[in-house]
């Protein structure tokens, strides 16, 4: 690393280097922990739209400015989505790379605002059309239940996740061995949980994250409570 080169922890887990050349970032390895994890680009997809909506072209551009060249070809600059596709794997490090130049500057409240208000917005967004038509008359909590790994699977990979209803109206959802976690991307599950379960026609949906990878937790938990 070259003189007056800082370095600072991510909330990926990675780190962020300040004061070096863009060559010098290119040449850091890749993280061990994320090396198999990977991430669909649907929901990405959707919220990275969303946010350059928010903030314009430049802002989202600028995102990429910390990409290492490994990854450099699997995104657009140019392109509101940074050029993802829906059906496509990425890194889960290179999606990481990207959150994290988006919350850097951020404090806690803005970020989650930003979580909350983005997880909105990727989730009706990808629950439109047809789609939104199919899953509000086929799919209920009951029958959600069961299916809840392999929704999960569908964007991220490795990863298990236990959904059971702990009460009547109640679904725990409890997260292990996801080795592309990130606290950013663990908020906005949540927020888009409580966007499902209104879908699916749950009336008065609340919730509450009840611990994270990123405090110390051995695993990542969340529920959700409705009405009826």
């Amino acid at each position: 690393m070259g003189a007056g080169a800082r370095r600072f922890a991510s909330p990926g887990g990675g780190v962020i280097i300040v004061g070096v050349t863009e060559k010098a970032v290119a040449e850091q390895p890749p993280s061990a922990a994320l090396a198999d994890a990977r991430i669909k680009g649907a929901h990405t997809r959707a919220f990275l739209a969303w946010y350059t909506a928010q903030g314009g072209q430049a802002r989202t551009t600028r995102l990429l400015e910390r990409m290492p060249e490994r990854y450099r070809s699997l995104f657009d600059p140019g392109s509101a989505d940074l050029g993802l596709l829906d059906s496509f794997w990425y890194p889960a490090e290179a999606m990481h790379i990207v959150i994290d130049a988006m919350l850097d500057g951020l404090d806690a409240q803005t970020r989650s605002r930003l979580a909350r208000e983005g997880a909105r917005a990727a989730t009706e967004a990808t629950l439109k059309g047809v789609h939104r038509w199919i899953f509000e008359r086929v799919m209920t909590p009951e029958r959600y239940l069961p299916r809840a790994q392999l929704l999960f699977s569908r964007y991220y990979q490795p990863g298990e996740i236990v959904k059971t209803e702990p009460a009547p109206f109640t679904h725990l959802s409890v997260f292990r061995g996801w080795t592309g976690h990130h606290p950013f991307i663990c908020e906005m599950l949540f927020h888009s949980a409580i966007v499902v379960y209104g879908a699916m026609g749950c009336r008065g949906v609340s919730g509450a994250r009840l611990r994270c990878l990123s405090e110390g937790a051995p695993d990542c938990a969340f529920s959700v409570c409705w009405a009826s």
